[in-house]
């Protein structure tokens, strides 16, 4: 901001002198004059104006522009033909660097009056420059001097630093924000898994049809039960159940009846059994029950019990 607002300035004041410079320099009202006629402005009372050229024009602005307190600038050379255009370190440096090819010099400088901004943009000699600097200093074509700018930047300083205050804390909130929302992604991602394994663990476990363990299952719990009741010379009874006349059901109500029914026989299967029990579907309409430490005669009761129970049972169609 302040490079661009020094190059606006650098490019105005170039073009005043340019204009000043093709007038042949330009003729104020003295302080002390009374009003002049225009018979005065053409000669006829030249201690009415004094002349100014292009330096001492520049320096008049420079002179309003500082009591302004919007940015300070004038004329500087290596050789200055006056001596208030003598260079400061930061300008003697900076001419050094631009007689050097260098198409601008800008950079901060702390002072007794707080920080500024300093830019200098290389003014070329002209022909009319020799008009005073005849002692072989300045050439024809080459950089002789430039205009140096400082325009203050402790206001600057301060919003800088409020921005970075109020980045900063943007910064914390958006981090602060993400995080959380991140966890609360992740911890609802992880439930998610959770139960996406859960429920293919039930699909390689259970029939699909009526929520009992599969066929697959059962039977490698079969032989886990058998191989324990051999192991600790315990009962172990298993039971065969096959329901009747589901192929006639299919035929005359349809598939979707016959479903219906080989799941409303599994929830009576389920809640007849014991909590040690294993039901599961054998295929078709067909099931199995395990009961360990059940000899035959406890196996009867709880089979009978459960055709009574299914005798019982309506199938809503």
């Amino acid at each position: 901001l302040l490079l661009e607002e020094a190059r606006a300035f650098s490019k105005e004041i170039t073009l005043l002198q340019t204009w000043v410079r093709k007038q042949g320099g330009i003729y104020i009202r003295r302080s002390n004059g009374r009003d002049a006629t225009s018979d005065e402005v053409s000669g006829e009372s030249e201690k009415a104006f004094r002349h100014l050229n292009t330096s001492e024009v520049t320096r008049e602005l420079s002179a309003l522009s500082q009591q302004s307190g919007i940015v300070r600038f004038n004329g500087t050379s290596l050789f200055p033909f006056n001596p208030l255009n003598q260079p400061d370190a930061f300008e003697r440096q900076a001419l050094d660097r631009l007689r050097n090819g260098e198409q601008e010099v800008f950079g901060y400088e702390e002072t007794e009056a707080g920080l500024v901004f300093r830019y200098l943009s290389p003014l070329e000699t002209k022909k009319g420059c020799l008009k005073c600097h005849t002692d072989g200093s300045f050439q024809i074509g080459r950089i002789d001097s430039a205009l140096s700018f400082t325009i203050p930047a402790d206001g600057i300083r301060q919003d800088k630093r409020l921005n970075q205050v109020w980045m900063a804390i943007s910064a914390a909130v958006i981090i602060g924000f993400a995080s959380l929302s991140v966890y609360w992604l992740g911890q609802r991602f992880g439930r998610y898994l959770d139960d996406a394994d859960e429920r293919l663990e039930k699909m390689a476990c259970q029939d699909y049809l009526t929520g009992l363990i599969n066929r697959m299952v059962g039977l490698d719990l079969l032989k886990s039960e058998i191989n324990r009741a051999e192991r600790n010379g315990r009962d172990l009874s298993v039971a065969i159940i096959d329901i009747d006349h589901v192929k006639k059901i299919n035929d005359r109500m349809g598939h979707l009846v016959g479903d219906k029914a080989l799941r409303s026989f599994s929830e009576t299967l389920q809640q007849s059994v014991r909590s040690s029990d294993i039901a599961f579907r054998y295929g078709g309409e067909e099931f199995a029950l395990i009961m360990p430490e059940t000899g035959i005669k406890g196996a009867t009761r709880l089979t009978e019990r459960l055709r009574s129970e299914i005798e019982k049972r309506r199938v809503e169609t």
